[in-house]
């Protein structure tokens, strides 16, 4: 677990960082999250939770950059999610998964989804 503080972007190093669970509190807005350093190979998934103890505004991660590239996270329905505010713990899912070729048959590239559990008390 990582502890991060509030109104901030979370980084992660793959070569360094061991934790791939943040928890960020009175968070009042949405924020990035940079990832550097993540193999490339092939068919892997990544995951990345967020505990979010809101403040007032309340947040999400609404952006991803892996590798430097930056990677659109796809939410349910193409909606992303209302966070909670005033204090009940929102959990947040990143999935980052990197697809192969399919022998040629696609292009390799980094894909993310996102998953919400929102309004735990």
């Amino acid at each position: 677990l990582t502890v991060v503080g509030n109104q901030g972007n979370c980084t992660y190093d793959y070569n360094s960082d061991s934790a791939n669970v943040f928890f960020k509190q009175a968070e009042n807005a949405n924020f990035g999250f940079q990832v550097t350093n993540l193999p490339t190979t092939a068919d892997r998934v990544y995951n990345f939770v967020f505990i979010v103890n809101p403040g007032s505004g309340g947040g999400y991660p609404n952006s991803l950059t892996v590798n430097g590239s930056t990677v659109p996270i796809r939410w349910p329905n193409a909606t992303a999610p209302t966070p909670t505010t005033g204090g009940n713990e929102d959990i947040y899912t990143v999935m980052i998964a990197r697809r192969g070729t399919d022998n040629g048959n696609t292009s390799v590239g980094w894909f993310a989804f996102g998953f919400a559990s929102l309004n735990h008390n």
